[in-house]
Protein backbone atom coordinates (compact mmCIF):
# COMPACT_ATOMS: atom_id res chain seq x y z
CA UNK A 1 0.00 0.00 0.00
CA UNK A 2 1.42 3.46 -1.11
CA UNK A 3 2.20 5.93 1.71
CA UNK A 4 -1.01 8.40 0.45
CA UNK A 5 -3.62 4.95 0.70
CA UNK A 6 -2.35 4.46 4.38
CA UNK A 7 -3.90 8.17 4.94
CA UNK A 8 -7.56 6.91 4.24
CA UNK A 9 -9.71 6.75 6.97
CA UNK A 10 -12.83 5.47 5.70
CA UNK A 11 -14.45 8.75 4.44
CA UNK A 12 -11.62 11.20 5.36
CA UNK A 13 -7.86 11.55 5.53
CA UNK A 14 -6.51 10.90 8.72
CA UNK A 15 -2.56 10.86 9.64
CA UNK A 16 0.10 12.37 11.89
CA UNK A 17 0.81 15.43 12.03
CA UNK A 18 3.66 16.69 14.20
CA UNK A 19 6.33 15.06 16.34
CA UNK A 20 5.22 14.59 20.26
CA UNK A 21 4.75 10.78 20.95
CA UNK A 22 7.77 8.17 20.48
CA UNK A 23 7.46 5.25 17.61
CA UNK A 24 4.60 8.07 15.57
CA UNK A 25 6.49 9.47 12.77
CA UNK A 26 4.64 12.50 10.73
CA UNK A 27 2.92 11.45 7.79
CA UNK A 28 0.83 13.93 7.33
CA UNK A 29 2.93 17.49 6.48
CA UNK A 30 1.96 20.51 4.47
CA UNK A 31 4.01 18.64 1.65
CA UNK A 32 1.30 15.77 2.07
CA UNK A 33 -1.30 18.46 2.00
CA UNK A 34 0.24 20.34 -1.10
CA UNK A 35 -0.60 17.11 -2.98
CA UNK A 36 -4.23 16.32 -1.63
CA UNK A 37 -4.97 19.80 -2.18
CA UNK A 38 -4.25 18.85 -5.99
CA UNK A 39 -5.76 15.75 -5.91
CA UNK A 40 -8.81 17.33 -4.58
CA UNK A 41 -8.98 20.34 -7.27
CA UNK A 42 -8.61 17.69 -9.71
CA UNK A 43 -11.17 15.33 -8.31
CA UNK A 44 -13.85 18.24 -8.45
CA UNK A 45 -13.12 19.40 -11.73
CA UNK A 46 -13.82 15.73 -12.87
CA UNK A 47 -17.04 16.10 -10.45
CA UNK A 48 -18.67 19.13 -11.53
CA UNK A 49 -17.21 19.40 -15.35
CA UNK A 50 -16.13 22.97 -14.52
CA UNK A 51 -12.81 24.43 -14.24
CA UNK A 52 -13.33 27.37 -12.60
CA UNK A 53 -14.18 25.50 -9.50
CA UNK A 54 -13.80 27.61 -6.09
CA UNK A 55 -13.10 25.84 -2.66
CA UNK A 56 -13.64 27.21 1.29
CA UNK A 57 -11.10 25.85 3.46
CA UNK A 58 -11.67 26.12 7.49
CA UNK A 59 -10.04 24.47 10.32
CA UNK A 60 -9.85 23.70 14.36
CA UNK A 61 -7.40 25.25 16.73
CA UNK A 62 -4.91 22.24 16.83
CA UNK A 63 -1.47 23.52 16.50
CA UNK A 64 -0.57 22.00 12.94
CA UNK A 65 -3.71 23.58 11.56
CA UNK A 66 -2.21 26.44 10.26
CA UNK A 67 0.88 25.11 8.70
CA UNK A 68 -1.80 21.77 7.05
CA UNK A 69 -3.55 24.86 5.89
CA UNK A 70 -0.38 26.50 3.93
CA UNK A 71 0.41 23.55 2.32
CA UNK A 72 -3.42 23.03 1.03
CA UNK A 73 -3.12 26.84 -0.36
CA UNK A 74 0.24 25.59 -1.71
CA UNK A 75 -1.56 22.86 -3.91
CA UNK A 76 -4.99 25.13 -5.01
CA UNK A 77 -2.35 27.62 -5.92
CA UNK A 78 -0.34 25.61 -8.73
CA UNK A 79 -3.88 23.99 -10.00
CA UNK A 80 -4.66 27.99 -10.67
CA UNK A 81 -7.87 27.36 -7.77
CA UNK A 82 -9.69 30.17 -6.07
CA UNK A 83 -9.41 29.55 -2.34
CA UNK A 84 -11.57 30.72 0.21
CA UNK A 85 -10.27 31.10 4.24
CA UNK A 86 -12.84 30.60 7.00
CA UNK A 87 -10.15 30.46 9.50
CA UNK A 88 -11.47 28.72 12.99
CA UNK A 89 -14.62 27.09 12.13
CA UNK A 90 -16.88 24.23 12.95
CA UNK A 91 -17.28 20.82 10.16
CA UNK A 92 -21.04 21.41 9.90
CA UNK A 93 -20.19 24.70 9.13
CA UNK A 94 -17.34 24.22 6.16
CA UNK A 95 -20.44 21.89 4.87
CA UNK A 96 -22.44 24.76 4.64
CA UNK A 97 -19.92 26.82 2.47
CA UNK A 98 -20.93 24.93 -0.30
CA UNK A 99 -24.57 25.58 0.34
CA UNK A 100 -24.85 29.48 1.40
CA UNK A 101 -25.32 31.58 -1.50
CA UNK A 102 -25.19 34.79 0.08
CA UNK A 103 -21.55 33.60 2.11
CA UNK A 104 -19.57 35.48 -0.77
CA UNK A 105 -20.49 37.63 -4.20
CA UNK A 106 -20.37 34.88 -6.53
CA UNK A 107 -22.18 32.27 -4.42
CA UNK A 108 -21.65 28.92 -2.48
CA UNK A 109 -17.91 27.32 -3.18
CA UNK A 110 -18.17 23.90 -5.42
CA UNK A 111 -16.22 22.44 -2.72
CA UNK A 112 -14.64 22.79 1.26
CA UNK A 113 -12.26 21.09 2.99
CA UNK A 114 -12.02 20.71 7.17
CA UNK A 115 -8.92 20.45 8.82
CA UNK A 116 -9.28 18.88 11.95
CA UNK A 117 -8.84 14.76 14.04
CA UNK A 118 -11.95 15.79 15.91
CA UNK A 119 -11.46 13.52 19.35
CA UNK A 120 -7.94 11.91 18.15
CA UNK A 121 -4.60 12.99 19.95
CA UNK A 122 -2.82 16.23 20.44
CA UNK A 123 -0.29 14.75 17.25
CA UNK A 124 -2.91 13.79 14.57
CA UNK A 125 -5.11 15.95 12.37
CA UNK A 126 -6.80 15.67 8.87
CA UNK A 127 -9.17 16.50 6.43
CA UNK A 128 -12.83 16.40 6.06
CA UNK A 129 -13.88 16.88 2.48
CA UNK A 130 -17.39 18.44 1.19
CA UNK A 131 -19.63 19.36 -1.89
CA UNK A 132 -23.19 20.50 -1.45
CA UNK A 133 -24.45 16.88 -2.02
CA UNK A 134 -22.56 16.19 1.36
CA UNK A 135 -19.72 14.45 2.90
CA UNK A 136 -17.50 12.41 0.21
CA UNK A 137 -17.56 8.53 0.42
CA UNK A 138 -14.93 6.07 0.44
CA UNK A 139 -14.46 6.09 -3.41
CA UNK A 140 -13.87 9.56 -3.41
CA UNK A 141 -11.31 9.88 -1.00
CA UNK A 142 -9.54 6.51 -2.55
CA UNK A 143 -9.76 9.00 -5.63
CA UNK A 144 -8.20 12.14 -4.53
CA UNK A 145 -5.56 10.26 -2.49
CA UNK A 146 -4.57 8.55 -6.17
CA UNK A 147 -4.42 11.87 -8.15
CA UNK A 148 -2.35 13.27 -5.01
CA UNK A 149 -0.03 10.56 -5.15
CA UNK A 150 0.43 10.98 -8.93
CA UNK A 151 0.91 15.07 -8.60
CA UNK A 152 3.70 13.85 -5.41
CA UNK A 153 5.22 11.83 -8.41
CA UNK A 154 5.73 15.52 -10.36
CA UNK A 155 7.07 17.27 -7.54
CA UNK A 156 5.96 20.09 -5.24
CA UNK A 157 5.38 23.42 -7.56
CA UNK A 158 5.05 25.61 -4.92
CA UNK A 159 3.80 29.03 -5.20
CA UNK A 160 3.28 32.04 -3.14
CA UNK A 161 -1.02 31.81 -2.48
CA UNK A 162 -1.95 34.81 -0.72
CA UNK A 163 -1.74 37.98 -2.86
CA UNK A 164 -4.20 37.10 -5.74
CA UNK A 165 -6.13 33.69 -5.18
CA UNK A 166 -6.91 33.74 -0.96
CA UNK A 167 -9.53 35.38 0.24
CA UNK A 168 -10.92 35.39 3.87
CA UNK A 169 -14.46 34.29 4.14
CA UNK A 170 -16.33 35.33 7.66
CA UNK A 171 -18.39 31.88 7.28
CA UNK A 172 -18.81 31.46 10.92
CA UNK A 173 -20.62 34.72 11.32
CA UNK A 174 -23.15 33.43 8.20
CA UNK A 175 -23.32 30.23 9.84
CA UNK A 176 -24.27 31.73 13.59
CA UNK A 177 -27.14 33.93 11.82
CA UNK A 178 -27.96 30.34 9.79
CA UNK A 179 -28.41 28.55 13.12
CA UNK A 180 -30.53 31.43 14.71
CA UNK A 181 -33.10 31.19 11.83
CA UNK A 182 -33.22 27.59 12.56
CA UNK A 183 -33.79 27.62 16.10
CA UNK A 184 -36.31 30.34 15.96
CA UNK A 185 -38.01 28.56 12.76
CA UNK A 186 -38.22 25.25 12.21
CA UNK A 187 -36.43 22.58 14.67
CA UNK A 188 -39.05 21.41 17.59
CA UNK A 189 -39.77 18.99 19.26
CA UNK A 190 -43.11 18.43 17.64
CA UNK A 191 -45.16 18.92 21.24
CA UNK A 192 -44.23 22.24 23.19
CA UNK A 193 -42.43 24.59 19.84
CA UNK A 194 -39.58 24.70 22.13
CA UNK A 195 -36.14 24.12 20.07
CA UNK A 196 -35.10 20.53 20.40
CA UNK A 197 -31.39 21.18 20.53
CA UNK A 198 -30.73 17.14 20.69
CA UNK A 199 -32.07 16.73 17.31
CA UNK A 200 -30.31 19.44 15.85
CA UNK A 201 -27.32 18.71 17.27
CA UNK A 202 -27.88 14.93 15.67
CA UNK A 203 -28.38 16.49 12.40
CA UNK A 204 -25.24 18.07 12.26
CA UNK A 205 -23.22 14.96 13.61
CA UNK A 206 -24.39 13.10 10.74
CA UNK A 207 -24.46 15.74 8.25
CA UNK A 208 -20.57 16.04 9.14
CA UNK A 209 -19.76 12.51 9.38
CA UNK A 210 -18.64 12.79 13.13
CA UNK A 211 -19.67 9.24 13.92
CA UNK A 212 -18.63 7.65 10.50
CA UNK A 213 -15.70 5.74 11.12
CA UNK A 214 -17.43 4.06 14.24
CA UNK A 215 -20.24 2.87 11.86
CA UNK A 216 -18.54 -0.73 11.03
CA UNK A 217 -16.18 0.05 14.12
CA UNK A 218 -15.04 -3.19 16.78
CA UNK A 219 -11.69 -3.19 19.22
CA UNK A 220 -10.44 -5.31 22.01
CA UNK A 221 -11.67 -3.67 25.19
CA UNK A 222 -8.58 -4.35 26.59
CA UNK A 223 -6.73 -1.97 23.32
CA UNK A 224 -9.19 0.80 23.40
CA UNK A 225 -7.94 4.12 24.50
CA UNK A 226 -9.77 6.45 26.96
CA UNK A 227 -10.68 9.35 23.84
CA UNK A 228 -12.45 6.43 21.77
CA UNK A 229 -14.52 5.52 24.56
CA UNK A 230 -15.70 9.07 25.33
CA UNK A 231 -16.19 9.24 21.27
CA UNK A 232 -18.17 6.27 21.18
CA UNK A 233 -20.45 6.81 24.41
CA UNK A 234 -21.00 10.44 22.87
CA UNK A 235 -22.46 8.99 19.63
CA UNK A 236 -24.39 6.69 21.38
CA UNK A 237 -25.88 9.41 23.58
CA UNK A 238 -26.76 11.24 20.54
CA UNK A 239 -28.82 8.52 18.75
CA UNK A 240 -26.19 7.92 16.18
CA UNK A 241 -24.43 4.77 17.10
CA UNK A 242 -25.62 2.01 18.83
CA UNK A 243 -22.73 0.29 21.40
CA UNK A 244 -22.80 -3.46 22.23
CA UNK A 245 -20.46 -5.53 24.51
CA UNK A 246 -19.44 -8.71 23.13
CA UNK A 247 -17.79 -10.35 25.79
CA UNK A 248 -18.96 -9.27 29.14
CA UNK A 249 -16.74 -11.20 31.64
CA UNK A 250 -14.00 -8.98 29.71
CA UNK A 251 -15.91 -6.03 30.16
CA UNK A 252 -16.53 -6.82 33.52
CA UNK A 253 -12.02 -7.29 34.49
CA UNK A 254 -11.55 -3.74 32.60
CA UNK A 255 -13.85 -1.76 33.99
CA UNK A 256 -15.82 -3.26 37.44
CA UNK A 257 -12.47 -3.23 39.42
CA UNK A 258 -12.87 -3.16 42.84
CA UNK A 259 -11.20 0.92 42.03
CA UNK A 260 -13.99 1.88 40.28
CA UNK A 261 -17.15 -0.27 40.74
CA UNK A 262 -20.27 1.77 42.76
CA UNK A 263 -23.15 -0.06 43.91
Amino acid sequence: MSEYKKLQNGSDIRGIAIDGIDGEKPNLTPKEANHIAAGFAKWLREKTGREDVTIAVGRDPRVSGPDLLEGLLQGFCKEGIQVFDAGLASTPAMFMATIFENVRAGGACEGSIMITASHLPFNRNGFKFFTKDGGLDKKDIARILELAEEDAAKGAGECDPRPAQVTDLALMDAYCVHLQQVIRTGVTDGSTGAPDVAAAKKAAAEDAGVYEMYKDYSEPLSKIPDHRILAVNRGEKEGILKVSVDNVKVFEKKFLTKSNLRV
